[in-house]
Protein backbone atom coordinates (compact mmCIF):
# COMPACT_ATOMS: atom_id res chain seq x y z
CA UNK A 1 0.00 0.00 0.00
CA UNK A 2 1.23 3.42 -0.91
CA UNK A 3 1.88 5.60 2.13
CA UNK A 4 1.64 2.76 4.66
CA UNK A 5 4.70 2.41 6.85
CA UNK A 6 5.70 -0.89 8.41
CA UNK A 7 6.19 -0.98 12.18
CA UNK A 8 9.75 -0.53 13.39
CA UNK A 9 9.11 -2.81 16.37
CA UNK A 10 6.56 -5.59 16.87
CA UNK A 11 5.65 -6.84 20.34
CA UNK A 12 3.19 -9.36 21.72
CA UNK A 13 1.99 -8.96 25.31
CA UNK A 14 0.71 -12.16 26.91
CA UNK A 15 -1.38 -11.75 30.04
CA UNK A 16 -4.83 -12.97 31.07
CA UNK A 17 -5.87 -9.53 32.30
CA UNK A 18 -6.92 -7.11 29.51
CA UNK A 19 -6.36 -3.97 31.60
CA UNK A 20 -2.76 -4.93 32.28
CA UNK A 21 -2.18 -5.77 28.60
CA UNK A 22 -3.64 -2.41 27.64
CA UNK A 23 -1.50 -0.44 30.08
CA UNK A 24 1.69 -2.24 29.08
CA UNK A 25 0.77 -1.76 25.42
CA UNK A 26 0.37 1.99 25.95
CA UNK A 27 3.75 2.15 27.68
CA UNK A 28 5.44 0.30 24.81
CA UNK A 29 3.76 2.51 22.21
CA UNK A 30 4.91 5.61 24.09
CA UNK A 31 8.48 4.30 24.45
CA UNK A 32 8.93 3.12 20.86
CA UNK A 33 8.05 5.23 17.87
CA UNK A 34 6.03 3.35 15.26
CA UNK A 35 5.62 0.18 17.34
CA UNK A 36 2.96 -2.43 16.70
CA UNK A 37 1.73 -3.99 19.93
CA UNK A 38 -0.36 -7.16 19.74
CA UNK A 39 -2.10 -8.75 22.71
CA UNK A 40 -2.81 -12.34 23.68
CA UNK A 41 -4.79 -13.51 26.69
CA UNK A 42 -3.70 -17.15 26.49
CA UNK A 43 -1.21 -19.57 24.94
CA UNK A 44 -3.72 -20.34 22.17
CA UNK A 45 -4.10 -16.65 21.35
CA UNK A 46 -0.30 -16.25 21.35
CA UNK A 47 0.02 -19.12 18.89
CA UNK A 48 -2.62 -17.51 16.66
CA UNK A 49 -0.91 -14.09 16.80
CA UNK A 50 2.47 -15.60 15.94
CA UNK A 51 0.97 -17.46 12.99
CA UNK A 52 -0.67 -14.32 11.58
CA UNK A 53 1.78 -11.57 12.55
CA UNK A 54 4.95 -12.57 10.76
CA UNK A 55 8.15 -11.35 12.39
CA UNK A 56 7.89 -10.42 16.08
CA UNK A 57 10.70 -8.68 17.97
CA UNK A 58 9.71 -9.57 21.53
CA UNK A 59 7.12 -11.42 23.59
CA UNK A 60 6.33 -10.01 27.02
CA UNK A 61 4.68 -12.50 29.36
CA UNK A 62 3.62 -11.50 32.87
CA UNK A 63 2.91 -14.66 34.83
CA UNK A 64 1.00 -14.37 38.08
CA UNK A 65 -0.41 -17.33 39.99
CA UNK A 66 -0.09 -21.09 39.69
CA UNK A 67 -1.86 -21.51 36.31
CA UNK A 68 0.16 -18.69 34.78
CA UNK A 69 3.39 -20.38 35.83
CA UNK A 70 2.34 -23.52 33.95
CA UNK A 71 1.55 -21.38 30.89
CA UNK A 72 4.85 -19.54 31.29
CA UNK A 73 6.82 -22.68 30.41
CA UNK A 74 4.68 -23.31 27.31
CA UNK A 75 4.89 -19.66 26.24
CA UNK A 76 8.66 -19.61 26.64
CA UNK A 77 8.94 -22.88 24.68
CA UNK A 78 6.75 -21.45 21.90
CA UNK A 79 8.81 -18.25 21.73
CA UNK A 80 12.10 -20.15 21.72
CA UNK A 81 10.97 -22.52 18.97
CA UNK A 82 10.24 -19.48 16.77
CA UNK A 83 13.40 -17.59 17.67
CA UNK A 84 11.56 -14.77 19.44
CA UNK A 85 13.01 -13.34 22.67
CA UNK A 86 10.62 -13.66 25.63
CA UNK A 87 10.66 -11.61 28.83
CA UNK A 88 8.64 -12.92 31.75
CA UNK A 89 9.23 -10.38 34.51
CA UNK A 90 8.41 -6.70 34.78
CA UNK A 91 11.94 -5.90 35.93
CA UNK A 92 13.30 -7.77 32.90
CA UNK A 93 10.94 -5.81 30.68
CA UNK A 94 11.98 -2.51 32.23
CA UNK A 95 15.64 -3.36 31.72
CA UNK A 96 15.01 -4.25 28.07
CA UNK A 97 13.24 -0.91 27.50
CA UNK A 98 16.09 1.00 29.13
CA UNK A 99 18.66 -0.77 26.96
CA UNK A 100 16.80 -0.42 23.68
CA UNK A 101 15.43 3.12 23.99
CA UNK A 102 18.81 4.74 23.12
CA UNK A 103 19.02 2.39 20.13
CA UNK A 104 15.55 3.39 19.00
CA UNK A 105 16.40 7.08 19.33
CA UNK A 106 19.66 6.71 17.37
CA UNK A 107 17.81 4.90 14.54
CA UNK A 108 15.22 7.68 14.41
CA UNK A 109 17.93 10.37 14.40
CA UNK A 110 19.78 8.63 11.56
CA UNK A 111 16.72 8.69 9.28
Amino acid sequence: MLGTRMADHRFIIVDDHPLFRGALGQALSAAFANAEVLEAGSLDELTDRLAMAGEIDLILNTPLGRESHFDEESIRRTATSRGVPCITTLSGGAAAVEVTMPLDRSETAAR
